[in-house]
């Protein structure tokens, strides 16, 4: 470290000058990039949490689907093997429908909120896509092929308000053991046929067979199917996302770093140009020290 030489010979603290001026170049070059890679691994711990329950409804939806779990056992245990699916895919919808909320709301009228990354996923296009999808999946139901449908495709579909399940304003999802079991206690429901309808209806002519059979005939999720029309699932999302994320803070890194490089030549340069500066100011208060000291002498003499 330079000496520092007192304040009357006009002399500087060269690293204490130096380390200020580095100081503010890093709040303005620095700073900001680590609050953006801040940001940036806040999100991909949020997107791996949602990769992680996206994967956990994907898994009961299948669960769901499954017609071997409807071909053996008694009546209640086809009922009790039907309400533990149905209740684990509401489990894991709710949980991932409360996830993409937590990451992707922020209260813009919270004062304290931090701005940098308390909301990982504020205004992020994945989240948009999948509440979407969630929203139409659930809409659309469950879909199956119906040997008796009077229609072309045979493509029939199961409401989940007919598996005991009702979406709340929230769009969280509410699941009734009571509501399921009337639902599989119905008999056959056979509409008109096509022949005795209107044109208009005739779309809609088929023989409904009981839950529990419908299920046996196999059962696909709409759901899967939405995304999969989509041209990708719910854990494929993330995955690009989690990509897209680590893409961005590899850029930001670098940055970082070839900023710090250029602070770091700069506080050298800084460094060299103030002690050169400190040295002439030393000699420059000798010289004065000299000078005085000469005129003290001639106006004593005089």
């Amino acid at each position: 470290m330079a000496t520092v030489v007192g304040a009357s010979t006009g002399s500087i603290d060269v690293r204490s000058t130096v380390d200020q001026l580095i100081e503010v170049e890093l709040v303005k070059r620095i700073d900001p990039i680590d609050t953006k890679v801040t940001a940036k691994r806040a999100s991909l711990t949020a997107v791996a949490a949602l990769k992680t329950l996206s994967a956990a409804l994907e898994d009961s939806l299948g669960t769901l689907a499954d017609p071997a779990q409807f071909t053996t056992g008694t009546d209640a245990e086809k009922l009790t093997a039907l309400s533990t699916a149905v209740a684990s895919f509401v489990t894991n919808y709710n949980a991932l429908n409360t996830a993409v909320v937590k990451y992707g709301t922020v209260d813009l009228s919270d004062p304290t909120r931090d701005t940098t990354a308390e909301v990982a996923l504020y205004g992020d296009p994945a989240l948009t896509s999948i509440k979407q999808v969630m929203r139409n999946g659930y809409s659309a139901g469950l879909s199956y092929q119906n040997s008796l449908s009077g229609k072309t495709d045979k493509t029939s579909y199961i409401a989940f308000s007919e598996l005991g399940v009702s979406r709340k304003t929230d769009g969280s999802l509410v699941f009734s053991k009571t509501k399921l079991s009337k639902s599989i206690a119905l008999d056959t429901t056979t509409l008109p046929q096509e022949t005795d309808m209107s044109p208009a209806l005739a779309s809609s002519s088929y023989a409904q067979p009981k839950l529990l059979d419908r299920f046996v005939s196999g059962v696909s999720s709409t759901l899967s199917t939405t995304l999969a029309s989509a041209g990708f699932g719910f854990v494929g999302t993330f995955d690009k996302r989690t990509a897209e994320l680590n893409n961005d803070i590899y850029r930001l890194s670098n940055r970082r770093n070839t900023e710090s490089t250029k602070i770091a030549a700069e506080k050298l340069r800084l460094l060299k140009t103030y002690s050169t500066l400190n040295s002439l100011l030393g000699s420059m208060a000798t010289t004065n020290n000299f000078l005085t000291a000469q005129l003290a002498a001639m106006s004593k003499n005089n």
